[in-house]
């Protein structure tokens, strides 16, 4: 889980998107969790948090990295599947909220409104 841990701080997260970070960057982390997958030799909700961590992370960077944004709604979308099969894993559990809130930036809530402004931020809500 070492190199998880080092793919997963390398890489995008809430307060650092993908534009603020090099294309060096997202390799380093891409190759970081791949070594990861292949040395897992480690419980079946470890190996799930390394496979939807690769889905995260594109097999290389062409141009700039504005059009990555999509690989926060594919891990987002993997996390959820790990959540269901792992939900009593509260480290599971803050993962997940942690993917669906990547995928859009201070806009979780409707303040008009008081609602959530998808279904995947109502399922974080209930899951936490």
């Amino acid at each position: 889980m070492a190199y998880w841990g080092i793919a997963y701080a390398g890489g995008p997260n809430y307060n650092k998107s993908w534009h603020m970070l090099t294309p060096d960057d997202i390799e380093s982390s891409f190759a970081k969790i791949n070594g990861a997958l292949v040395q897992a030799n480690a419980p079946s909700v470890e190996r799930a948090l390394i496979t939807a961590l690769i889905a995260r992370y594109p097999n290389s960077v062409v141009g700039n990295s504005d059009n990555l944004a999509h690989f926060d709604y594919r891990y987002a979308e993997v996390m959820h599947s790990v959540y269901e099969a792992y939900g009593e894993d509260l480290d599971v559990t803050a993962l997940f909220a942690d993917a669906v809130m990547c995928t859009r930036s201070r806009q979780l809530w409707d303040t008009n409104i008081g609602e959530t402004t998808s279904k995947d931020v109502d399922d974080v809500r209930l899951a936490l």
